[in-house]
């Protein structure tokens, strides 16, 4: 399929060249262009699903949803303490409301807004919500990408260049919600952001939610324990979960943001990354013993050393271990580095 003018052309009702004018004068040019592509990306994907404008969707209600769909990262929007996507919904609705759209089409154009963010759920509402969502998603991360023409996404780029988009867009979000935390809570997009960004071991998961929270549930499986009660415990825990195989359960003395080193020169950056190193690790039927060299502690943080005697493959190795952890909310005990070859590299 070769691209077409037609592609690129917008709707240019009255409210449509209003909005457009609305997001071009309150939000910075990568956005806009972020904002436009992921219409026209959108759009073409929703057609090679067999979605037609005008038959299945309002196109020019399509386009007010992603047009507007980041108001909620103008220019003082941190002072609002909404998420920026429900900010902008909010927004996106007044200004359309006020333009006179139709009083039914507002509820859609909300979700649209505010569920731009929310894989899972936006795919599952109208299609001018699901349409936005895939669209934004194409355009920061390149979702359904394979099924562009590659001509077609050149053009888009022609005449909206995306500047750095990927990584422009969230540190925008991040600037915004260091400005106004609230506009980040756990477990949120924004939160998540922000999270990569807070100095190691201030970072919130869901556990430590759980810790704050007045209930005094506490964990009934071993996989779901995280850290331990002292920095000597989480030392005896660790050898434990590697013995019997458990590669949640050692994942889960980790910190969120924690680094681990499981091999010299291989370093695991959080979670995700840590469970793939013990999973080899396991898989390999790796064991360690640990012997406590020296412990200090500074109110929530702690220095650890060990002798580790690493058992692998039928070979031992002695090696002396650098551990940096910190105490949680709830008073447990976990890795914020874990390198036992640090002194050897060195």
């Amino acid at each position: 399929m070769s691209t077409t003018p037609a592609f690129t052309s917008l709707p240019d009702s009255d409210i449509a060249t209003a909005a457009l004018r609305l997001t071009e004068s309150r939000l910075p040019e990568f956005v806009v262009g972020h904002c436009v592509r992921g219409f026209l990306f959108g759009r073409e994907l929703a057609a090679r699903d067999g979605l037609l404008a005008g038959r299945d969707y309002d196109d020019e209600l399509l386009f007010l949803c992603n047009v507007l769909h980041d108001l909620g990262l103008a220019a003082g929007a941190e002072e609002n303490p909404d998420r920026f996507e429900v900010h902008g919904a909010d927004e996106a609705v007044a200004f359309a409301r006020a333009a006179g759209l139709a009083e039914d089409k507002l509820p859609v154009l909300w979700d649209a807004v505010a569920l731009h963010t929310s894989i899972g759920i936006a795919n599952r509402k109208q299609p001018e919500v699901a349409i936005t969502q895939l669209g934004a998603s194409t355009d920061v991360a390149g979702v359904g990408l394979d099924r562009l023409p590659a001509d077609l996404v050149d053009v888009v780029h022609e005449l909206y260049p995306r500047h750095d988009l990927g990584y422009a867009l969230p540190d925008l979000i991040i600037e915004q919600a260091r400005a106004n935390p609230a506009k980040a809570g756990p477990l949120t997009y924004p939160g998540h952001l922000l999270n990569l960004h807070v100095p190691l071991g201030t970072s919130s998961s869901w556990f430590d939610v759980l810790a704050g929270a007045p209930w005094g549930d506490r964990p009934v499986s071993e996989t779901s324990r995280e850290g331990a009660v002292s920095p000597e415990e989480l030392a005896a825990e660790f050898s434990r979960r590697l013995a019997r195989g458990d590669v949640d359960g050692l994942t889960a003395l980790y910190d969120p943001n924690a680094i681990f080193v499981p091999s010299p020169g291989s370093v695991a950056r959080g979670r995700d990354e840590i469970r793939a190193a013990f999973a080899d690790l396991v898989g390999s039927g790796t064991t360690v013993d640990l012997e406590l060299l020296s412990s200090h502690v500074s109110a929530d943080q702690a220095l650890v050393t060990h002798k580790a005697t690493i058992r692998s493959a039928g070979s031992d190795q002695v090696v002396v271990t650098t551990e940096v952890l910190r105490r949680r909310a709830d008073g447990r005990w976990v890795y914020l580095v874990d390198d036992p070859f640090f002194g050897a590299s060195h």
